[in-house]
């Protein structure tokens, strides 16, 4: 997503390039604020998210929530699979941890 907003020249994406020029590190909230903008942005097909490594902090978790939304589950990949099927939102099924 980064990628993304640095090849688009977005405010957030002018923002990150810059702190990176600069040797600077990515705050939590400017990643955040990337995220709550396109999670918000209104397109339909956009209403649901799975990031992956991130959050990868406590600190990342809190300021996600605080700011953007509610956590609804952690998949762990601990098993042989290669993937795990979530069909019809099932978030309780046994094979989520």
């Amino acid at each position: 997503m980064i990628k993304d907003e640095n090849e688009r020249h977005t405010e957030i994406g002018t923002e990150i390039l810059s702190l990176v020029s600069a040797g600077k590190q990515i705050s939590n909230d400017l990643i955040v604020k990337m995220l709550r903008k396109i999670i918000y942005s209104g397109i339909e097909e956009r209403n649901k998210f799975i990031l992956t490594d991130f959050p990868d902090s406590r600190d990342q978790a809190q300021d996600f929530e605080a700011n953007c939304s509610m956590i609804k589950a952690v998949i762990l990949a601990a098993g042989p699979e290669e993937r795990v099927d979530i069909i019809d939102n099932a978030l309780h099924d046994d094979s989520i941890d």
